[in-house]
């Protein structure tokens, strides 16, 4: 899907119909080109749990998302809806994968790990089988 006008080209109005596309006319991709492709990957036939995560001292903007996957995979979605970054303090029950959805890189965590979220979404995947919940806590 793509959207009216390349990047800078865009009439000043206020409609956002044009706008919805994951690239632009010329094919160059738009920021949420990434983090799409990794939603659709991780989240495909995964259940939403709205009780997870639990939060200890999170501020209200940061907004945290949990699924658990199939083959006992689970899926943690954060970000933070303010401009500042915050530092979370994730406790999870096993080593997991924080994924940059700007680049689609990876890096690995350790099950206590301090993430900085900010306004581009976070997707944190580890491998663990019904147990513990993740816990995430803020200053």
């Amino acid at each position: 899907v793509f959207d009216d006008h390349n990047k800078g080209e865009a009439p000043g109005y206020f409609d956002s119909e044009p706008f919805f596309g994951l690239a632009f006319p010329d094919y160059s991709l738009k920021n949420g080109f990434l983090a799409f492709g990794l939603c659709g990957r991780f989240l495909a036939g995964s259940e939403y749990i709205p009780e997870f995560p639990l939060r200890e001292k999170v501020p209200k903007n940061i907004i945290a998302f949990y699924f658990k996957g199939k083959d006992n995979q689970n899926i943690l979605i954060l970000w933070n809806d303010k401009k500042k970054a915050e530092i979370l303090q994730l406790t999870l029950p096993a080593p997991a994968k924080w994924y940059n959805v700007e680049t689609g890189l990876s890096e690995d965590i350790d099950p206590e790990s301090a993430i900085t979220i900010d306004t581009m979404p976070s997707i944190v995947v580890w491998d663990s089988p019904a147990g513990s919940p993740p816990l995430l806590r803020g200053k």
